[in-house]
């Protein structure tokens, strides 16, 4: 029991240990680049989800175009049957006096 109550005591010995300066200087440069990594990353999927968001509004734009150029062509057919209605009874009446 003692022996593992003295390697415990190591463990934290080495964990409590001080530093030197150059490498708390060493230390504190290693934990700014992985720092800055994970902020480069940070930074690339925030780009990539605002490019993705953009992406998403432009798709949305271009269905609601689309739809409007649908719901143009529907009305125009519909006037053109109207219009086609309308000459038809229109020379049906002139063939029918000129009878």
């Amino acid at each position: 029991m003692k022996k593992r109550k003295s390697d415990e005591d190591e463990d934290i010995n080495e964990k409590k240990r001080r530093r030197n300066g150059s490498e708390a200087i060493k230390y504190l440069l290693q934990k700014c680049e992985k720092e800055m990594v994970l902020l480069k990353k940070e930074i690339e999927f925030k780009v990539i989800e605002g490019t993705s968001g953009q992406f998403g509004q432009m798709i949305q734009m271009m269905q609601q175009q689309q739809d409007r150029q649908q719901q143009q062509s529907q009305s125009l057919q519909i006037l053109m049957a109207q219009q086609n209605k309308a000459f038809m009874s229109l020379i049906e009446k002139m063939v029918s006096k000129n009878e």
